[in-house]
């Protein structure tokens, strides 16, 4: 009777054991994939911004170039009808400069506010992170308490 009752504490001590590891094994690889989750969440934002970056600068190359067509066109006209210092000419060209301040303004802006997203995009990913990581913490201490409240 007493070899039966020892065996049968000796199994729930076990199953406790192996329970109890499993439980922490599980939270910890619950952690891992939250922080893996939050690396790979960075990358793609990061990923994102660069591509952001790229389409910006390319925009602004496009833009420029377009500009110095429409003045050499200007110049053109100009100088085939004699009219190469006139106000029109100027005024027209003046024009194009305005508009590519204003429309490169407007780029700098919207990547500024890119970079501002990407930023709280990377810190609300690692709030994420911490929030899984703390509620595996929790989930385990929460675990361990019943097992030894039993």
């Amino acid at each position: 009777m007493i070899g039966l009752l020892a065996n049968a504490v000796s199994t729930a001590t076990v199953a406790q054991g192996v329970a109890s590891a499993l439980t922490v094994l599980g939270t910890a690889s619950s952690i891992l994939s939250a922080h893996d989750a939050q690396s790979a969440s960075e990358d793609y934002i990061v990923s994102k911004q660069a591509i952001a970056t790229k389409e910006s600068k390319r925009q602004r190359q496009e833009m420029l170039k377009q500009a110095r067509i429409e003045q050499a066109e200007i110049a053109n006209t100009a100088a085939q009808t004699g009219t190469t210092g006139s106000s029109g000419a100027i005024g027209a060209y003046s024009a194009i400069q305005s508009g590519i301040g204003a429309n490169i303004s407007f780029l700098d802006v919207t990547e500024q506010l890119s970079n501002q997203a990407s930023a709280s995009a990377k810190r609300q990913a690692k709030a994420a992170s911490r929030a899984r990581t703390a509620s595996a913490v929790t989930r385990l201490g929460i675990k361990y308490g019943d097992f030894y409240t039993q």
